[in-house]
């Protein structure tokens, strides 16, 4: 048993099993006939791009090597779709990072030098306002008594 999906801009794919599972994960809607499918194609959002192209890349790879469940070489979906599901949840990140416009940080030390110096700059702001403020005669509490 499998289920027919259409999406915009890609070609109509027969799921079965794991790569069935994370379509409809990923909030895609499967019918049970190709005909079906092709008149009412997903939508897909740049969010969702990079998983399906992980999904579609595995299926491709699963009717290559004639894996796809009920197929003769049928095995462990879920080995095979693990690397493809790591490649998509990297897609999937650094899509969201550019969307937002957030740097991309290539280990944990540039999170931290970088966080330092929003709190150093922070802290450097707040000192600045203070001493502008107590210039014009205004009091400023200070956060921790002297």
């Amino acid at each position: 048993m499998s289920t027919w999906f259409a999406f915009k801009g890609y070609d109509t794919i027969n799921l079965a099993g794991i790569q069935e599972k994370y379509a409809v994960a990923i909030g895609f809607h499967g019918y049970a006939t190709e005909a079906q499918a092709n008149q009412q194609p997903n939508s897909v959002s740049f969010l969702q791009k990079p998983w399906l192209n992980a999904v579609e890349a595995d299926y491709k790879l699963a009717l290559a090597e004639h894996a796809q469940p009920g197929g003769p070489n049928a095995g462990n979906p879920i080995g095979a779709t693990g690397a493809a599901a790591s490649t998509a949840a990297s897609d999937a990140a650094n899509a969201a990072t550019s969307a937002l416009g957030l740097p991309k940080f290539s280990n944990t030390r540039d999170f931290v030098v970088r966080a330092m110096k929003v709190i150093i700059g922070a802290a450097l702001i707040i000192v600045g306002i203070s001493s502008l403020m107590k210039s014009e005669g205004i009091d400023v509490p200070k956060v921790v008594p002297v």
